[in-house]
């Protein structure tokens, strides 16, 4: 089993109307509601690959109340902590020419209390799990949530999908790492430009027991490291409509495969196409899987012994 956890969940509210403008009475010709957050969308592409998923959440309020309907109507067995806060709500605003503007709600605060009672209901559910993953931001109020996560997982393969400078500090490491350019400057610190400050960016995280570092390059590909060689991978190019949501596609297609085959080579393969599929359309966490199997067959992916074999992706 694979147990996803989404610390900072969302309902992702889409607000579609005929143009934007400053000021005065703007129609909405559409609204479109999901159950947002990272986990929710790899939940999402992992259900549609045909993989049996947990997914372990807060949630909290009337929204949180919204996004556990519509994770039911997506089929996504859910399990989630009630908070006394309520779940934030993500609104996007888009016109017909696909121009948006998007408002982020603060994360809500969580009580220790609540904490611990997601706490308990993790290792009750990890004892099940054979892979963990875990998605998205972490509200402020948790500081160190991932921590106390990942000493309950020793024994398990935790790949986490996030971002921020306490990556930099936890006493241990998981299996996997996976974040973007963007994310992966947010940890660092500083932005990665030369060859000196990959070098030590890679290393710092092989150096502390990560086996497999995934690296998201939005059109260009992915670059995909581990401790003794990197997989460099060129996406297909087709017509993007929406990337949000193709990094929570790549992760579950990832986790699909790995979890079924061990191979990474496949993995990220499939990973790519998923990716690119989910970039295809407009919401977030939709891929078809007869596409991903039609797109990973044209991935262009190489095999080198350095990161520096690929640094056209990084340029």
């Amino acid at each position: 089993m694979i147990l996803v956890v989404t610390p900072n969940p969302c309902l992702d509210r889409t607000l579609f109307v005929k143009e934007h403008r400053g000021g005065g009475r703007i129609e909405v010709e559409k609204v479109q509601e999901v159950a947002g957050g990272k986990g929710s969308n790899v939940c999402r592409v992992l259900r549609e690959l045909g993989n049996k998923a947990v997914h372990l959440l807060f949630l909290g309020g009337y929204v949180g109340e919204r996004v556990f309907a519509l994770l039911e109507q997506d089929g996504i067995e859910s399990v989630p902590v009630w908070t006394e806060a309520p779940t934030r709500v993500v609104t996007t605003v888009v016109d017909r020419e696909w121009r948006q503007v998007v408002y982020f709600e603060p994360p809500p605060v969580i009580q220790e209390s609540e904490e611990a009672m997601f706490l308990a209901q993790f290792q009750e559910l990890g004892a099940k799990a054979t892979m963990v993953l875990l998605c998205g931001s972490i509200p402020p109020s948790l500081p160190y949530f991932y921590e106390k996560v990942l000493t309950q997982s020793q024994d398990k393969l935790v790949i986490i999908d996030g971002r921020g400078p306490f990556l930099r500090t936890l006493s241990r490491y998981p299996f996997g790492l996976k974040m973007n350019r963007e994310e992966a400057e947010l940890t660092w610190g500083k932005p990665l430009q030369s060859e000196n400050d990959w070098q030590q960016f890679f290393h710092f995280f092989f150096d502390r027991g990560v086996e497999v570092f995934i690296l998201t390059l939005g059109r260009k590909g992915a670059l995909l490291g581990t401790p003794e060689s990197f997989y460099g991978v060129v996406a297909p190019q087709v017509e993007v409509v929406n990337p949000v949501g193709s990094g929570d596609a790549f992760l579950a297609a990832f986790t699909h495969v790995f979890y079924n085959t061990s191979s990474l080579e496949n993995a990220l393969r499939w990973a790519v196409a998923a990716g690119t599929c989910n970039a295809m359309v407009w919401e977030a966490g939709r891929i078809e899987k007869t596409q991903v199997e039609i797109l990973q067959n044209v991935v262009d992916l190489r095999k080198g012994r350095s990161w520096k074999e690929f640094k056209e992706l990084l340029e």
